[in-house]
């Protein structure tokens, strides 16, 4: 079992893709020597974090220790979608996440296979809902570096772009425009939004394949999740 990362990119099931690993801190533009250490801190990191999995897999029984990474990626998952431990408010963990992308990039391209055979007609569209879903986080994610916001949509953020000076405000805003238009440069948020949850909860449960806690629907929260996620991409259409 291996694990394909690059610096820049890594290799999914349909192609190419950016790793998430790896930050791009450039909604707001900046070319600083604290930008520059602080861009090769984020790469070091992320190499660091790489090369301690590849090590994993190659230093433990190969069952055993791919039992450990998907019920590490279990936990991973229901703590963020609930915003608990790691995720909390008070101690958001950016390590961690990045450590739930990783391990989730990993056992969707290692499961690919057997998903397109045991989803069958269903696997595009899970397909979808996945990827949508990974570039939506990525992209809020580069958002909330940016502005330093990390709330939610809609009033508290309007309250959080008042208490700002004017030049701060201004490029908070801006990154804020950047993050809307993200959905129609991609032709629209590509996923199936009656099915969106309920597909990312059957794919958690695939990939995890913990027994004993109710299936897809241990992964319940993802719907409160989701609700939020997509309203940061959508608020343009709800004008419209």
């Amino acid at each position: 079992m291996q694990c394909e990362c690059r610096d820049q990119t890594y290799v999914g099931p349909s192609g190419i893709y950016r790793n998430p690993l790896i930050r791009d801190d450039s909604v707001i533009p900046g070319d600083t020597p604290n930008d520059r250490v602080g861009e090769q801190n984020n790469a070091t990191l992320a190499n660091s974090m790489i090369l301690t999995f590849r090590s994993s897999l190659t230093s433990e029984p190969a069952g055993w220790q791919e039992r450990r990474h998907r019920r590490e990626l279990f936990k991973l998952l229901l703590s963020h979608l609930n915003s608990i431990n790691q995720f909390s408010a008070e101690s958001y963990d950016t390590e961690a996440e990045e450590r739930m992308n990783l391990l989730l990039h990993h056992f969707w391209t290692n499961d690919t296979e057997h998903l397109q055979v045991r989803l069958g007609d269903n696997f595009a569209r899970l397909h979808t809902a996945i990827e949508s879903w990974m570039a939506m986080r990525h992209r809020l994610n580069e958002f909330r570096i940016a502005t330093g916001y990390f709330g939610q949509p809609g009033e508290s953020w309007e309250d959080h772009l008042k208490r700002m000076s004017n030049v701060p405000c201004a490029q908070a805003s801006l990154a804020y425009v950047d993050l809307q238009e993200f959905a129609s440069q991609r032709g629209g948020l590509n996923y199936v939004a009656e099915t969106f949850d309920a597909d990312l909860a059957t794919l958690f449960d695939l990939l995890t394949m913990v027994k004993g806690c109710n299936g897809s629907e241990a992964f319940k929260g993802v719907g409160l999740y989701n609700a939020a996620l997509v309203e940061w991409f959508r608020q343009d259409e709800d004008d419209g």
